[in-house]
């Protein structure tokens, strides 16, 4: 038996682990259809009667190896509707033009498309194919007054033992090979779902473990964050007291007399040390006048209406 072709095209993964399975089964209905072509000859002969089921038989192995055909092409199901329609028209065949009683032992060949599509595909071709093979004997007895005038050169004879035997032998051998070679494929599946399952369950834990540590780093970089946040303002807060004291410091007013106040200028004067320097002079100190010299500024009282010139600080370009 060759490998099974294009097995990619076997979309389900289940399917492609029972296709060599499949392929193995199919060539057992097709050798024991051939058994039973032989054991049909023998036991009734060569002509109309021993024909009937010996055609059967043919069906039954063309539709096998069709099947197999169909199954190395990737389609996994068609290939087990093609046997299993085989296996139930072959029956139909036979026992409609038979009849009862001699239809009753070729009965038994219908179990093996309901098991075939049993174990391989959905419930619903199961129903179909189960309900095709249920119809069977009620189509024997509905039929018999149309095919009788065509088959009346058919006698079948009384005696079937042979042949019931040899069916109910061939059916157990597939029934058998069925089973036998769908076991330990359904339980790999079994176990490989189950080592999957297995699987994922740990992943799931550990994904959840990882998870929970990210959380608790994110947690603790969000709290460094924070902190570092309240370092930094407090941080902007002491260089903007420190601004002030150094912007305090770097203008002084001293009193020295009653009514006389000295600022020494040290440095570059710009607008915000003037500010200060007229803003501190200013406060309690409503009318001034002042003299400006080499290193500062003498501020003295005047009259009120004077006191706009003290708000105005020019030194002397020779300020150091």
């Amino acid at each position: 038996m060759g490998a099974i072709d294009d097995a990619e095209l076997l979309s389900d993964v289940i399917e492609r682990q029972q296709a060599p399975a499949l392929q193995r089964i199919l060539i057992a209905i097709s050798g024991a259809a051939l058994v039973a072509l032989i054991v049909f000859l023998a036991a009734l002969g060569v002509n109309p009667t021993g024909g009937v089921p010996a055609t059967g038989a043919v069906v039954v192995m063309l539709t096998s190896m069709a099947g197999v055909v169909v199954l190395r092409r990737g389609r996994f199901r068609l290939a087990v509707l093609v046997a299993s329609v085989g296996l139930v028209s072959a029956v139909f065949f036979v026992t409609v033009v038979y009849g009862y009683p001699a239809a009753i032992p070729f009965l038994l060949v219908t179990l093996v498309p309901v098991i075939l599509t049993g174990l391989l595909i959905e419930t619903s071709r199961l129903v179909a194919i189960s309900a095709a093979s249920g119809l069977i004997p009620a189509l024997i007895w509905l039929l018999k007054p149309a095919v009788t005038p065509f088959v009346a050169a058919v006698q079948p004879p009384g005696d079937l033992t042979v042949v019931a035997v040899a069916l109910f032998l061939l059916v157990l051998f597939v029934v058998t090979t069925i089973i036998a070679l769908f076991g330990p494929v359904l339980r790999q599946s079994l176990a490989a779902a189950l080592m999957r399952e297995q699987e994922l369950d740990r992943l799931r834990a550990s994904l959840e473990t990882t998870v929970q540590e990210r959380t608790a780093e994110l947690q603790e970089a969000l709290r460094v964050v924070e902190q570092r946040e309240a370092q930094l303002q407090q941080t902007l807060a002491d260089l903007r007291a420190s601004q002030e004291t150094v912007r305090e410091l770097s203008a002084p007013v001293l009193p020295v007399l009653p009514g006389v106040l000295v600022a020494p200028l040290v440095g570059a004067i710009d607008a915000a040390r003037a500010e200060v320097f007229v803003t501190k002079s200013m406060i309690g100190n409503p009318g001034l006048w002042y003299d400006s010299g080499d290193h500062g500024v003498l501020m003295r009282r005047r009259s009120a209406c004077q006191s706009a010139r003290a708000a105005t600080i020019q030194p002397t370009s020779r300020q150091t």
